[in-house]
């Protein structure tokens, strides 16, 4: 059974079991369900005026098979999903955008410069910040100011930009990971 289950729905039945059902139509609500009660209203009347050698009892059977293939049609076009929450270690992304504009070199309240934080948060081995997320996701380092770009190392960061655009740095940043878990 669980072979047949996984072979007509794609996923295991714990994965539904776990997950949450929902649906991702571009088309309203509205506008499918008029249209599968015109398609209905059809099915029915065209057997109710049938003529012939056939029976009420074969009309009936032949609509309610077109209304099965009108409410599988409905069930399709509402595009069902399964949304799993669950995170698998090491195949999740996480994007870290760094400033790299000059305001990184101002004096914080300690009197070392912003950069400093970066460099002993994300720039060393030891960092406890760093060693979780390592644990549970696949970082991806960026850069910005003006512009945004992928960051190989932290030591690679010269905190020479002239402005901190952190809007467009997370635009791009979504746009690279939207093929990524």
């Amino acid at each position: 059974m669980q072979v047949i289950f996984e072979l007509l729905f794609k996923y295991r039945l714990f994965l539904f079991q776990e997950g949450d059902f929902a649906f991702a139509s571009p088309w309203p609500a509205v506008v499918i369900l008029v249209g599968a009660v015109t398609l209905a209203a059809t099915a029915i009347s065209t057997y109710g005026v049938a003529r012939g050698d056939t029976r009420p009892l074969d009309r009936m059977v032949m609509a309610g098979l077109r209304l099965g293939v009108v409410a599988i049609l409905i069930f399709v076009l509402f595009q069902p999903i399964l949304i799993l929450t669950s995170v698998v270690p090491q195949r999740n992304f996480v994007g870290v955008l760094i400033d790299d504009s000059q305001s990184m070199r101002i004096a914080g309240d300690n009197g070392l410069p912003r950069s400093a934080f970066i460099q002993s948060t994300f720039g060393s081995e030891g960092s406890e910040l760093m060693r979780e997320l390592s644990e549970k996701f696949s970082l991806r380092f960026f850069r910005f100011n003006r512009g945004t770009s992928r960051l190989a190392n932290v030591a690679e960061l010269e905190y020479n930009g002239t402005a901190t655009e952190l809007g467009k740095a997370m635009v791009r940043v979504k746009e690279e990971l939207a093929g990524v878990p």
